[in-house]
Parts: C-alpha cells; structure tokens; sequence
C-alpha cells in the first residue's frame, strides 16, 4: 500500500521508509478500527468542536478606488490592463497591448 501512495504522489521512497510508512500506516487504521468500536449514538454530529461564528464582512457593492486609473493607465472594454508578467521576452514595462481606447 505504501508503494502504491508513493508512486501516486510521485515520492521517491526507499525500502527503509517503504518499512517505517507501512509501520506507521498499520497503526493509524488500528486507530480508526478501534474507533469504530465507539458507541456515538448519543452523539450529534459538528462540523466545529466549538461554536463558529463568519467573521467576514458582508459581500457589498464597493466604488472603485479613484487611484485605480493613475496606477492602470490603459483600460479596454472596462477593464485594467496590466503588463505581461508570464512571457519573459515581452517588455515588462509596457501593457501587451499599446494601442488602447475606452470602448
């Protein structure tokens, strides 16, 4: 089962960590099987072991920040645009393209 995991996740193991995973890996299903000798009927299922509030901030529309232009000059069809960061031959200090309207 380890060789398999490992050639899966593309891990280079040798024989010794073949061993020590394969160890490792019986003692953790030993684990789960005992835990399936627990009686949980009693219990009700959680996704949290304590109570979870949403901390995050209510999804509101927003005005665009007015510095946005001064700092993305060209603008196509509503949209920013930004240098090319991928294709290392293009010039990193000019948008892709140059020649730009507000359409």
């Amino acid at each position: 089962m380890v060789r398999k995991l490992g050639k899966l996740s593309r891990l280079a193991l040798n024989d010794d960590e073949i061993e020590r995973f394969g160890e490792q890996t019986d003692r953790i299903i030993a684990y789960f099987q005992s835990l399936k000798a627990l009686d949980l009927k009693s219990v009700e299922p959680t996704s949290h072991v304590i109570d979870v509030e949403c901390w995050c901030r209510p999804d509101e529309r927003r005005e665009t920040l007015k510095c946005l232009p001064n700092l993305f000059p060209y603008l196509k069809y509503g949209y920013f645009q930004v240098p090319r960061i991928i294709d290392e031959a293009a010039d990193k200090r000019r948008p892709v393209h140059t020649e730009l309207s507000d359409e």
